[in-house]
This record gives structure tokens, sequence and C-alpha cells, in this order.
């Protein structure tokens, strides 16, 4: 028994110093691997600390382009480095694009609504029932909208929508019910302005910069409906040729760019914002209406008002301004959902998704100031532009020319100022807000001919000539306003 023990002993030893001897060898194995861990991701962030290098040697040279660069890299900046490369932020603006509550996007500042993309995405979510298209559900027009009922219904908004402080966002989710149409925002409240001793000055976006991003989003990830204020209003008079609206700017004698009645004065004024936002892009057959009772689907309107209120309102001298009594309401237009008599649901033209979005390029040049357009899925209806200097504009009718090129040298239309704008004035009745805009129309003449499709060209670009006689403004920015169809998902 004694020898059993022993025997037992020196086992147990050989196979502690074969343990420790296995576990050295583990360790110098695990050494090893943990210096070519750390070699290979040094290798690997050294293309990310180059281009850090590079965008802050080129900072002084392009700021705004370095700026955007650094934030997409993950770098931490300052809020100097920021007010360096874009002096007319506000403080407050400052602090979201710091804390991610704001993004630069091209130049241009974006918000982050609920963890989403806002801009031009492809329709990812289903826009159809659940089923056999041809068996179970069809696109039937004609059918459609002999059996359904016109629904006009107020939105529940959220609670601060009622004595809105024009400061924190608004998000609006639209309830799941028939196919949805139009949207339709509507703003009232009071603005009163104390001058004493100072003075104001009214910008070019009011009374509709009041609603200043303006997204519709579905689940927080596909943008389809993005723009300013002015944007979405000029879309209504392009596609009703300028018809008169019911907005009012203020209780002075006069007219506001957008076509709202009166202007500010000091005191109080009465203020109304009455903004079309577009679903179906063809209200008699439904192209691009939304089928809300889709499973995957939420739909949520995001409105907030600009950071910068001087774009709206300038005040000079101790001159203040206030809002009061501000309340936000939404209101949907959409179609119930029917069956024909063989029981199945019949739809209008759902095929297509309506979708809007914005680009914009900074400059501070004179002569020609490009601005690209993105390469967006689906057929380019219509071009808007203007050339935003904050409180106002560089007018269309000052330009030297207007061109949309591609590729290397094709330039497939140039117009002069005066032949643009003429061209809007017979299409629309009129020039677009005040002849602040103007519109490259691809589907007012000959749809068939004249849309374009961004995937068959390359570096799509317009460019506006601004004469030597116009000094820009710090941080002028080119503004398109792009309208597209692309292709819905219905499986």
């Amino acid at each position: 028994m004694k020898t059993l023990t022993m025997d037992r002993q020196r086992r147990l030893e050989r196979e502690l110093a074969a343990a420790e001897e296995d576990r050295s060898s583990a360790l110098s194995l695990a050494d090893r691997a943990t210096a070519r861990t750390e070699e290979e991701r040094v290798r690997a962030e050294r293309p990310r600390v180059e281009a850090i290098d590079r965008h802050l040697l080129e900072f002084g040279i392009r700021p705004i382009e370095s700026l955007e660069s650094l934030l997409r890299l993950g770098v931490q900046v300052s809020a100097d480095r920021i007010e360096f490369a874009m002096p007319r932020l506000s403080r407050a603006q400052v602090r979201q694009l710091l804390s991610s509550e704001l993004r630069l996007e091209r130049g241009r500042l974006v918000p982050v609504v609920r963890g989403g993309v806002v801009g031009m995405s492809p329709a990812s979510f289903r826009n159809a029932p659940q089923g056999q298209q041809g068996k179970d559900w069809d696109i039937q027009p004609d059918q459609f909208y002999g059996l359904t009922v016109r629904n006009q219904q107020l939105v529940p908004g959220p609670s601060t929508a009622s004595g809105w402080n024009v400061t924190t966002p608004l998000d609006f989710p639209i309830p799941k019910r028939g196919v949805l149409h139009k949207l339709m925002l509507l703003v009232n409240g009071t603005y009163t302005i104390t001058v004493g001793g100072g003075s104001f000055t009214q910008g070019w976006k009011w009374p509709e910069g009041v609603l200043w991003h303006v997204a519709l989003q579905a689940g927080g990830e596909s943008g389809i409906q993005y723009g300013t204020g002015p944007d979405f209003r000029t879309r209504t008079q392009r596609l009703y040729r300028n018809a008169p609206g019911g907005s009012l700017g203020g209780a002075a004698t006069g007219t506001c760019p957008g076509g709202a009645t009166g202007i500010l004065q000091n005191g109080a004024n009465t203020i109304k914002v009455l903004l079309d936002i577009p679903v179906a892009h063809d209200m008699r057959t439904g192209m691009g209406s939304i089928f809300l009772p889709s499973n995957d689907l939420q739909l949520t309107l995001h409105v907030d008002y600009p950071a910068n209120s001087a774009e709206l309102v300038t005040l000079a001298g101790g001159a203040t301004a206030a809002w009061t009594n501000v309340n936000v309401q939404l209101v949907e237009t959409y179609m119930r959902v029917v069956k024909n008599d063989q029981g199945m649901i019949v739809l209008p033209d759902i095929s297509r998704i309506f979708m809007t979005t914005v680009e914009e390029q900074y400059f501070s040049n004179n002569g020609p100031v490009s601005c690209p357009i993105p390469r967006m899925p689906g057929v380019l209806l219509c071009i808007s532009e203007v050339l935003d200097q904050g409180a106002t504009v560089i007018a269309p009718s000052s330009l030297t020319d207007v061109r949309f090129a591609y590729g290397e040298n094709q330039q497939p239309l140039y117009y002069l100022p005066d032949d643009i704008l003429e061209k809007n004035r017979r299409d629309y009745n009129g020039t677009l807000f005040g002849g602040n805009y103007y519109a490259l129309d691809g589907e007012v003449d000959n749809p068939a001919r004249d849309v374009w499709i961004p995937r068959n060209f390359t570096e799509g670009q317009i460019y506006t000539d601004v004469p030597s006689s116009i000094t820009p403004a710090a941080n002028s920015r080119a503004h398109l306003f792009l309208e597209s169809l692309v292709q819905a998902n219905l499986t």
C-alpha cells in the first residue's frame, strides 16, 4: 500500500511538471500571439492615423471638409476647432455637434433622428400587404379609388407640441391605418418683437423656415422625405402653379417670399404656417403612397426649429423677440384599405416611393460654384436650388449662368438667369419662393425625355456662376432640393 502511494505521488509529480511545462509553453505562445495582435492592430490603425494627420495639416486650407473628415474618423475635436471651421454656428449647434445630436454631412448640419439616417435612402421597408400580389392583393388604382373613402384626421402629437418652446424637436408617430397620401403641418403662435432702441430685419426664410428640418422616416432608418420648410413650400408652388396659401407672416402689410400674407412689425404678430409634406407624388393614381398597416413599417415625422434664429429674424441694438402660445399640429390624408368583389385587396400605385432630400456645398468664392448631385436610386424628377447666405440669398437673377453637367465634359443644360426664371414663370405662373429658388424641372414638359437617372451618369454637378460684383457672405451654401421616385419593396 505504501509502494502504491509512493508510485501515485511520483506520478502526480510528473503530471504537475508536465502541466507546468505546458502552461509555460502556452504563456509563451500567448505572449507571441499578443505581440502579433498588437503589431497587426498598429498596422491596421496606421492608415487612420495618417488620415488624421493629413486632415489636421489641411485644416487651415479646407476647414469644413477637414472637420467633417475628422468627425467621421471618430476624432474628439474641440469647440474652438468647430467655431474656426464654421463661425456662423451658434453655441447650441456646436454643443449638439460635439454631443452627436447633429452630424456634419457634406458641409451641412443634419439632425440624428432616432438613430436613423436622414436623407435619401433606398426604400427598404415592405410597402404592401401580406400575401401574394395578384392573388391576395393587387395594384388597381381605378378600382381602389372607386371603392375607398378619403380620410382626413388629426395625428396625435407629442405633449410638447401644444405650447411648443421651439427649442425641443418634435416627433409625430403616424398611426398604422390606411394608405397614406399626404401630411400637412400647421403652426400657430404669436411672435412679439420689442425693438426698444434697436432694430430687426426679417429674413428670406420667414415664416416657413420656422419648420427647419422636416424628416419623414420609416422606423428611424430610411429617410423618405427630408427638407426645410422653404423647400417643401417651393415644391407646393411648383406643383400647384403658385396657388395662394393661408400662411400668415406678420401684422404689417406685405407679402413674404413664400407667399404668406403680412410681414413682421414691432409688437405682437400672429403667425400661421401651413406646410404640405408630400407622400404620394400623384394624388390621382396614388403613385408614391404608403401602405401603413405593413408589419415592418412605423413612420415618424420629425420637426425642429433653426438653432440659429438669426437666419429667420436678425435682431440688433438691444431688440428682443419671443414666441408665445405656439401650437404645432399634424394632419394626415389617407385612404381606407378596401377589397373588390372577389375579396382581393386592391390598392393605388404603391410600386414607387416618392422621396426628397437635400444636398449642400459651402462656398466663399466668386465664379463657378458647384454642388454635387448624389448618386441616388430611382429617377430624379426635379432639382431646385437656392444660394443661401443665412438671413439673405444670392438671387438667381444676379447670377451669370446656371449649368447642369456630368462626367468630364458633358453639359446638357446651360441657362442664363433670365432664361431659367422666365421658364419658371411660364411653368409655375410665377417664380419660386419670391424668386429666391429656381427649378430644373424634369417632369413639367416631357418626363419621358427630361427626367434623370443618376446611376447612368457620374460626377453630376449643378454649377452657378457668381459674378465678381457679389461678395458671398461667410459660410454661404449652395442648397439643392431633390425630388425622386424609387422602386418600392413589395416582397
